[in-house]
């Protein structure tokens, strides 16, 4: 399983030029809102070279949220 993961994960990379082409420059990355911290939530945007957008939104709460605003 742990394997299957992985792969799934290396795989999504690797076709998601936002995660890894702009790693050295600024322009590649642009926080959406790093400071919720009452919430455990972060948000963040990361942009290719063409300007193509993948946002990340993550909860590190051990509760549901329901509906959170970002």
């Amino acid at each position: 399983g742990l394997q299957s993961l992985v792969s799934e994960l290396n795989r999504v990379y690797a076709s998601s030029p936002a995660l890894w082409e702009q790693d050295n420059d600024p322009a590649g990355f642009e926080w959406i809102d790093g400071g919720n911290a009452a919430q455990n939530v972060l948000a963040f945007v990361r942009c290719s070279r063409s300007g193509s957008p993948l946002v990340g939104v993550f909860s590190f709460s051990g509760n549901p949220l329901g509906r959170c605003r970002i």
